[in-house]
């Protein structure tokens, strides 16, 4: 009896995706991530994109670390940033660059209250992979000793601008509170509508304490919103059809407004000096400021602003400063130009009004 030859048959289409896999995977293994994304919009080179990350494989300038099942992304240029340009030397130069502008407006009798934001990484930087320690020295333990770990760098901008609120600590205190509730998107390095509501209490808080504010803020929660484009994403060589379909990359944020006070009278402006943290909705950080101080708002805030930015866009527009104002300083740390120009402070004055003599 002959008995028929029985043969499995493979499937095709499953050996043929092992196949590309693997042939790109060792094409841009071998030749390297090219840098301008634009240039490498072809389906070819997509589909290679993605195929290179389904691999594990993922480009120098962005760091993913999975926390309770989510797709966290960090910017390696920021690692970098903090590693090499990240330190006590870094945080005397700012301090030394705004300290002269800090005395000049308190002389004015303008309120200026500097908030630093801290990086997304430094609040983080327990939960990301070790492998990224082959780019700098994060790998090990954070130390106060060393000049570049966070907590050294926010104690010695504490020491050179004390009326500045530093966010870090209360940042981290909250995060041990509610691990679940974001306070950083987790595919980008600004804050949600959550950090900065976080913020803009410590603010209206601190702001009690020294009389300049008379009304407790009270939360508006909105629900939740989807989170679609990121800067972090956008950093990724991967092409939109799949950034918009992948489970991973889709993120929710709180959203926070606070009730709107009544404007004080006889109080000044409240000016806000800042980057893309500032944003304009209600449920943004200026938005949120407007509602609890209830003051007349002036605006000068553009990304990639740094830390100089703000004063500048303000002298270019001729500005006029009044006794009585309050500045908001928002301040990130993850985006400042250290290199930039002292801060000039031939601040322009509105002159105050003449009181009339009795009798005249």
């Amino acid at each position: 009896m002959n008995i028929p030859d029985r043969r499995r048959s493979v499937p095709l289409f499953p050996c043929a995706m092992a196949l590309a896999l693997l042939v790109f995977h060792g094409f841009y293994t071998f030749r390297g991530l090219p840098a301008p994304r634009e240039a490498y919009k072809t389906p070819f080179a997509e589909l290679g994109y993605v195929l290179r990350y389904l691999a594990g494989q993922q480009p120098d300038r962005v760091i993913a670390a999975r926390r309770a099942g989510t797709l966290h992304l960090f910017s390696a240029g920021d690692l970098e940033t903090q590693v090499h340009g990240y330190g006590a030397a870094s945080a005397r130069t700012l301090v030394s660059g705004v300290r002269p502008a800090l005395d000049a407006l308190k002389a004015l009798g303008v309120t200026v209250v500097p908030v630093l934001v801290p990086t997304k990484l430094s609040l983080y930087r327990e939960e990301l992979p070790y492998s990224i320690g082959k780019r700098g020295r994060w790998a090990l333990p954070p130390t106060d000793a060393d000049p570049e770990d966070p907590d050294y760098v926010h104690q010695r901008l504490a020491e050179g601008m004390p009326e500045a609120i530093d966010l870090y600590e209360p940042f981290r205190a909250f995060r041990r509170t509610y691990p679940d509730r974001l306070l950083y998107p987790p595919l980008d390095y600004h804050w949600t509508s959550l950090g900065s509501a976080v913020a803009v209490t410590l603010i209206a808080r601190r702001m009690m304490d020294r009389g300049l504010l008379s009304l407790e803020p009270v939360w508006l929660a909105e629900g939740r919103r989807h989170l679609s484009a990121s800067l972090l994403t956008d950093q990724y060589p991967l092409p939109r059809w799949y950034l918009t379909r992948a489970r991973e990359f889709q993120s929710e944020e709180e959203v926070v407004r606070f009730v709107t006070q009544p404007v004080p009278t006889h109080t000044g402006r409240l000016i806000v000096l800042g980057t893309s943290f500032t944003q304009f909705p209600p449920e943004g950080f200026l938005g949120q400021l407007r509602s609890v101080f209830g003051r007349p708002v002036e605006a000068f805030v553009k990304p990639n602003n740094g830390y100089a930015g703000g004063f500048q866009m303000m002298k270019e527009a001729h500005f006029k400063l009044r006794r009585g104002d309050l500045v908001i300083w928002e301040l990130p740390l993850c985006c400042l130009n250290l290199g930039e120009p002292a801060i000039a402070t031939d601040f322009e004055v509105e002159p105050e009004p003449t009181r009339q003599q009795p009798g005249t």
